[in-house]
């Protein structure tokens, strides 16, 4: 990942995030400050987004 990757452009942006509770769609949020996390997704994100590939979904 570089320093111009961003968070809307991710596959893991297009699920629900389980730690911060963001809707597919929108960026995280960090826990520590309620600021908008613009180059990232938590990890969670990015491991339900691996599960929902499994399944085959989109």
């Amino acid at each position: 990942m570089s320093a111009n990757d961003r968070a809307v452009d991710m596959p893991a942006i297009r699920v629900d995030c389980p730690v911060c509770l963001a809707s597919a769609g929108l960026v995280c949020t960090s826990l520590s400050s309620d600021k908008p996390m613009l180059s990232a997704v938590h990890p969670a994100r990015t491991a339900a987004w691996h599960e929902q590939q499994k399944r085959g979904g989109r």
